[in-house]
């Protein structure tokens, strides 16, 4: 999918080893990676509980499967000003408006499946407030 320049890729590679002994460190697991596909494409719902979420996934995920994931990313907080929108270009992000027609959100999704890339979506919108 998407080719990171060397020094960035470099960055991200060592951004995503330091996330995973993060969650070694602080005793998180993770059940059910099998059935994640190695080399398929996937979709992943999940529940948004707190701003956590996103970045223990990602830790989970294997580098080579990371580097074909998106994730929806609320353009109200993702791409809030000049660092987050870097840093979600960085992670990948698509950009979803709550304001915009569910259309054009759900279009932004679809191009990423057509393109054979994996996805990570948090139904609810927002943080879900049950869990």
């Amino acid at each position: 999918m998407r080719l990171h320049e060397p020094f960035l890729s470099a960055v991200v590679r060592r951004l995503h080893a330091l996330k995973r002994q993060l969650m070694r460190v602080f005793l998180c697991t993770c059940a059910g990676l099998e059935h994640v596909p190695a080399d398929n494409q996937f979709v992943l719902v999940s529940n948004h509980v707190n701003f956590l979420d996103p970045f223990v996934l990602a830790a989970v995920l294997d580098y080579r499967c990371l580097q074909r994931t998106y994730w929806t990313g609320f353009t109200g907080a993702a791409f809030r000003n000049i660092m987050f929108r870097a840093l979600s270009r960085i992670a990948q992000v698509v950009p979803i408006d709550q304001e915009s027609k569910a259309i054009s959100n759900l279009a932004f999704g679809s191009a990423v499946l057509r393109r054979e890339g994996n996805r990570v979506w948090f139904p609810e919108g927002r943080r879900s407030v049950t869990g």
